[in-house]
């Protein structure tokens, strides 16, 4: 029988997640390699049918996916569909898998890749897959506990906005800025002259970007200086 595609699932992902996400992970990611640019943009129903589990039950586990940086929402494709973008490269794995299984391969093709990849190769690179997996928890955990922490939020991020609104948190975080941070700036503006008064989720993911727009801008006053000794109650 000759073999036309493949869907993959990818062992430290059905370790640390169990088959199911590994299943619609490989879904997402076979399909990002039909796209020009790398992003999925099925609809959760053809995920579904690729991965052999019904469309409700990626819609469940997408979140939780997006979440734990296994992948991130690219935008919106033609129709309305979610675009998703795989965050872990799982090509080279499978194709040192099947130098692995034919290493008598006339194939040209496959002598090149046993001659570039070792052994040492297959686990440095299952080693970073691991770690880029851990790290995508850690973040996650850590925006979740300062938005309590620091802004007393406990926002429902499953639903469709809030995993746009994560994204765009996720990569702020990335780039060094935090809910610290941004209450600090909060308290220095004294909001709408209502001392001590919490921002809501909304005033958050509107204002973040003036917060730390003030804060970069070398000509003007720090607004964390300017209320360095204010704290909330």
């Amino acid at each position: 029988m000759k073999i036309k595609g493949f869907t993959p699932a990818v062992d430290e992902i059905t370790d640390k997640y169990g088959g199911v996400k590994s299943m619609i992970y490989g879904a997402i990611w076979r399909y990002a390699q039909m796209s020009a640019l790398g992003m999925c943009t099925a609809s959760q129903e053809k995920i579904g049918k690729r991965a052999g589990i019904e469309r409700e039950t990626v819609n469940r586990n997408i979140p939780d996916m997006i979440k734990d940086g296994l992948i991130k929402v690219g935008g919106k494709a033609q129709g309305g569909t979610v675009a998703y973008i795989p965050m872990i490269d799982i090509s080279s794995i499978f194709t040192m898998t099947v130098t692995e299984n034919h290493p008598s391969s006339d194939d040209e093709s496959l002598k090149d890749v046993i001659n570039n990849h070792t052994k040492k190769d297959i686990k440095k690179v299952k080693e970073s897959y691991a770690e880029a997996i851990e790290e995508g928890q850690k973040l996650s955990s850590a925006i979740q506990n300062d938005f309590r922490k620091w802004l007393g939020l406990t926002p429902n991020w499953d639903t469709k906005t809030n995993q746009a609104n994560y994204q765009f948190f996720r990569e702020r975080y990335q780039a060094g800025e935090t809910a610290q941070q941004f209450k600090e700036w909060w308290v220095a503006e004294d909001w709408r002259g209502v001392e001590g008064q919490m921002p809501s989720f909304n005033n958050v993911r509107e204002m973040w970007g003036q917060a730390f727009l003030e804060k970069k801008n070398p000509l003007a006053m720090s607004a964390i200086e300017r209320g360095a000794n204010k704290v909330f109650d």
